[in-house]
């Protein structure tokens, strides 16, 4: 079974998901590579290059979902401090005579906890939004409801380390902080067209370090995540279609 490149990764990931239930000192990422090292494998990266998987399948947002969940709720948390995060469906009426708590129990007022505010948020790194997609909402979640320098920050931090996976996934944060902000600027000029975020880790890494050519991580991430065209302004790290930036002057 194992000689069957998919099975072998699906062993590897079912493996992985039941050493971190056992040990849940473990992030994913790490049992992932403990599986592999067990398998003869340098590393659970080591398999995937082997066996020639797409980049599709080697997405780090796949390997590192649980981490990024955590640090989603404390950016939730964070922002709390911050901001009263009550959504409030458009058009709602602003100036009424009342209190704070009888204005969060009207029907136009939604409460969430952060853990389902994390959820949408997680959520939002795996579809494109077009015109049909609810924009009042997503702007209201990428501006109110997470602190997204926080993440950068983490992300940043990461960045320190002398370890492959660290930094790998320290880029994946700094580049999620920004990827929130593109879709708030996205919806609030109601463009109503953005690209995942899997296809933004690409844009942005070519965007931003397009000319770092002393960074070992850097260029075996522009390397596997490259494309077409740019899309992004050299630097830039908000998105958005060409015709809105011919439209809007931009290019």
């Amino acid at each position: 079974m194992l000689n069957n490149k998919q099975n072998l990764v699906s062993h590897v990931k079912k493996q992985a998901k039941l050493l971190s239930k056992s040990e849940p000192d473990k992030c994913y990422n790490d049992c992932l590579n403990i599986i592999a090292k067990q398998l003869g494998y340098q590393d659970y990266h080591n398999i995937l290059q082997k066996n020639k998987l797409s980049v599709e399948q080697a997405h780090p947002l796949e390997s590192y979902s649980l981490y990024i969940k955590t640090v989603l709720l404390r950016s939730v948390d964070e922002s709390q401090h911050y901001h009263d995060l009550s959504y409030e469906e458009p058009e709602f009426p602003e100036s009424l005579y009342i209190t704070q708590i009888e204005r969060n129990n009207l029907p136009g007022i939604h409460k969430f906890s952060k853990e389902e505010i994390a959820e949408e948020l997680f959520s939002l790194l795996f579809f494109q939004i077009n015109t049909k997609s609810d924009l009042h909402k997503i702007e209201w979640l990428t501006r109110w409801a997470v602190y997204k320098d926080g993440i950068k920050d983490i992300g940043y931090n990461l960045l320190k380390s002398d370890k492959t996976n660290d930094c790998e996934l320290g880029y994946l944060l700094v580049s999620l902080g920004h990827y929130y902000r593109s879709l708030m600027d996205n919806c609030s000029y109601k463009i109503g067209e953005h690209i995942d975020f899997k296809s933004y880790f690409g844009y942005w890494l070519h965007s931003v370090y397009s000319n770092d050519e002393s960074n070992p991580t850097i260029k075996s991430l522009r390397l596997n995540f490259s494309v077409a065209s740019p899309e992004l302004i050299n630097s830039a790290t908000s998105w958005a279609p060409k015709w809105w930036l011919k439209q809007a002057g931009r290019i």
